[in-house]
């Protein structure tokens, strides 16, 4: 029997490619780029901001990838909630595996207020909440379970990176 889940958000729980997809281009279009199709975006769900910018536009300077930032948050903070969607019984699931006595923990790229207004999370499961982009790895660690009784479950190969 596992002793902890550990839960990528991004097409685990939910999804949230819209909310995704609306703060990129709005980033893209500030700084003078070209808007991309929702399909090229996807690929770099589950990229950290600084890597999304360079696959979408070769850009590496620190300058450019923190307004890249900053132009993202903007938009996310006010349609990044409104667009994502959880999917069907997940809460419900999840509510069965605390039930159970089971760790609960997400890792995502997304800040954790955003989690939170979307009511995934409880104050336990936040207390574990990671936002490192050096996860799971890192996370795992910090468990202190053995491997063995520990699952982490995503679905893209950027998030198992």
């Amino acid at each position: 029997m596992y002793k902890a889940v550990i839960f990528d958000f991004d097409y685990t729980l939910g999804d949230s490619t819209n909310g995704i997809v609306l703060s990129i281009n709005h980033a893209l279009e500030k700084l003078g780029f070209q808007a991309q199709d929702t399909k090229t975006i996807q690929r770099t769900i589950g990229l950290s901001l600084k890597d999304t910018l360079f696959e979408l536009t070769g850009i590496q300077d620190e300058e450019t990838a923190q307004k890249f930032t900053q132009y993202f948050k903007e938009k996310a903070d006010l349609v990044m909630v409104d667009n994502t969607r959880l999917y069907d019984g997940v809460l419900k699931e999840l509510e069965k595996l605390r039930n159970n006595k089971i760790l609960l923990g997400i890792v995502t790229t997304k800040y954790h207020y955003r989690i939170e207004q979307m009511r995934v999370i409880d104050d336990e499961m936040l207390h574990r909440f990671s936002r490192a982009l050096g996860v799971p790895f890192e996370y795992l660690k910090s468990l202190e379970e053995d491997a063995q009784t520990v699952v982490f479950e995503n679905n893209t190969v950027n998030d198992s990176e």
